[in-house]
């Protein structure tokens, strides 16, 4: 039996915070159950990081940060309502691109995510990596930042952001835009955490394999949010 997980290649962004090169940047790799991938609270999560090289960098970051659950980190109201409000407003007058992210053991497609790749977001990396390197200490350089819109009936299942196949995937952090919708909550099961998501707020994690994690399903409305991916510089 084998199991299907996605490999994302990376973003580029332009001069304007654009999310560009959507399509063809993903490779898809099948695993074999209980050989060679990493598996999380019995689901397989993607290939065994430590079957890739890393930089001495990376291990010393990935030494320093260690597990703990206090790598998970939340700055309330970090953007105001108002801002939230004008972003969610400015995704109304364009469409959004829309790729798999999740498939199926018959490589079908189950998780559809909407980007939105055409707005002028690139104003708040700045702030971001600023918390980001003055909570975590050490240097990061951003390589992606969007907003994303999931709908109801949408989730993400358990994964993990970076497994050693991406080059900028070692930082997680997500701007959440709006209140108005149900579910959508992030869970880390193996730190037993779980976190709802509020207007404004900021979470940080590490990307690397102590930090699987899922999103709970959306059971109404629509959950906005602006992702951003940091590197190791």
């Amino acid at each position: 039996m084998f199991d299907f997980y996605m490999v994302y290649n990376g973003y580029m962004n332009n001069d304007n915070g654009i999310e560009q090169g959507l399509e063809g940047h993903y490779d898809f790799k099948a695993i074999r159950s209980n050989e060679e991938g990493l598996t999380i609270n019995g689901k397989i999560v993607g290939q065994d990081p430590s079957k890739f090289d890393r930089s001495e960098l990376y291990k010393k970051n990935f030494e320093k940060m260690g597990n703990s659950i206090e790598n998970i980190k939340i700055i309330e109201n970090f953007i105001s309502d108002a801002e939230c409000d004008i972003l969610v407003s400015l995704t109304k007058r364009t469409k959004p691109k829309e790729f798999p992210v999740q498939w199926d053991h018959n490589f079908k497609p189950v998780v559809i995510r909407k980007t939105y790749v055409d707005l002028p977001v690139r104003i708040y990396v700045p702030i971001v990596q600023e918390a980001l390197e003055g909570t975590y200490e050490f240097p990061v350089v951003n390589r992606s930042v969007s907003i994303a819109r999931w709908d109801t009936g949408d989730k993400l299942d358990l994964h993990v952001d970076d497994l050693g196949t991406t080059n900028y995937n070692h930082m997680a952090t997500l701007i959440y835009l709006n209140n108005d919708y149900e579910g959508g909550e992030i869970v880390f099961p193996t730190h037993d955490f779980s976190y709802k998501p509020k207007m404004g707020d900021l979470i940080m994690f590490p990307g690397n394999m102590h930090y699987a994690h899922e999103v709970k399903t959306i059971t109404s409305g629509s959950r906005y949010s602006m992702p951003m991916w940091f590197e190791f510089v």
